[in-house]
């Protein structure tokens, strides 16, 4: 596992990447374990310290106080928050290749495995068998809404049964990159995102487990390949879950996100030059103050033109896909898209 100061936790990987921060791990006999929280708060109670087992090691050396170059790779005994010296304990209940728990700033962490190079089934990475009462699942996006949930015992212990069994991939083949045409000002196409879900582990002793779930790839976090009947339940979960609150047939997009008090505006759309005319907030803002045929965005990646509104404390962006005709708002991730008015159309024409 190497430390980088770079961007952000690396999951496809075994590598952890960070800017000013690290994800908070401890490592130890060729695992890493993440701290619970970062797969998501919400359900399951935290660890209190009648949770606690016997001392499994101390840690050596605590990394975001350490000085180490971007080609560092994690040992054993390194931890992100743990102090130097300070003991790592089992979890009550649980293997060691699964939990273990720690103390650091003010708090009892439950920290669980993340990457472990000997697994090989989900059972190496997730000891819950004969431990789980419900299985719940997340919205992808929030991480907190409950799409829905199973109690049946024989379906949850079928389901789990599934995933313990599964083979375990922690280093996929990466996709090759679709080749892109340089072009003289770079302008990286906008994610509209798909957020997938949150599978939900209760446990009995009121604790849970929480992994993110890719239903297109039937991969549970980290690298369990479960799709089947698996899939099927959670696919079963998400058409069951509430229908979300109806879009409104029309929106007025300056109205909704306060367009006209931009301090700046831009239009990207490459190879042309970014158009930056100081008039170009009014001029935006008038073609979008009108109520507009509103859609659901679509997932996947859209190339532009991008509009940038900017504001003191945020901005927003928006996506003309001229295929479908819709002008898309990527940022903030609303999930909203409108037909764009003849005016709008004008402006973007016009930065070609």
């Amino acid at each position: 596992m190497r430390v980088l100061l770079a961007a952000a936790l690396l999951l496809a990987s075994c590598s952890y990447s960070v800017t000013n921060d690290y994800i908070d791990f401890v490592k130890v006999n060729g695992i890493s374990y993440v701290g619970a929280d970062y797969f998501g708060r919400g359900l399951g109670r935290t660890l209190v310290e009648a949770d606690l087992g016997p001392e499994q090691f101390r840690v050596r050396q605590m990394l975001s106080s350490a000085s180490k170059g971007p080609d560092y790779r994690t040992a054993d005994g390194d931890s992100a928050f743990v102090p130097a010296g300070d003991p790592v304990y089992s979890v009550k209940g649980y293997a060691t290749a699964f939990r273990l728990a720690a103390r650091h700033d003010g708090r009892l962490v439950l920290y669980e495995a993340d990457g472990n190079p000997a697994a090989r089934t989900g059972r190496d990475l997730l000891d819950i068998e004969g431990k789980v009462v419900g299985i719940a699942l997340l919205s992808g996006k929030d991480g907190l809404t409950i799409l829905g949930r199973i109690t049946e015992r024989s379906r949850i212990d079928e389901l789990v049964r599934l995933v313990l069994s599964a083979p375990v991939d922690q280093n996929p083949a990466q996709p090759a990159a679709t080749p892109r045409t340089p072009l003289p000002i770079p302008t990286p196409a906008i994610q509209i995102r798909n957020y997938g879900f949150y599978v939900v582990f209760e446990l009995s002793d009121g604790t849970a487990t929480r992994r993110n779930y890719d239903i297109a790839s039937g991969v549970l976090h980290r690298g369990i390949l479960v799709a089947g009947a698996f899939r099927s339940a959670v696919e079963e979960l998400v058409a069951a879950a509430p229908t979300p609150t109806p879009l409104p047939a029309t929106i007025n997009l300056t109205r909704r996100y306060d367009l006209a008090r931009a301090t700046r505006a831009t239009i990207k759309a490459p190879p042309t030059a970014p158009s930056q005319d100081p008039a170009l907030v009014a001029k935006l803002a008038s073609a979008l103050d009108t109520e507009l045929p509103a859609a659901r965005s679509a997932q996947g990646a859209v190339g532009g033109p991008v509009i940038i509104f900017e504001f003191a404390d945020h901005y927003v962006s928006l996506v003309y896909d001229r295929d479908s005709d819709l002008l898309r708002v990527a940022v903030p991730d609303d999930e909203l898209a409108v037909k764009p008015s003849a005016e709008l159309r004008q402006l973007l024409d016009a930065g070609r």
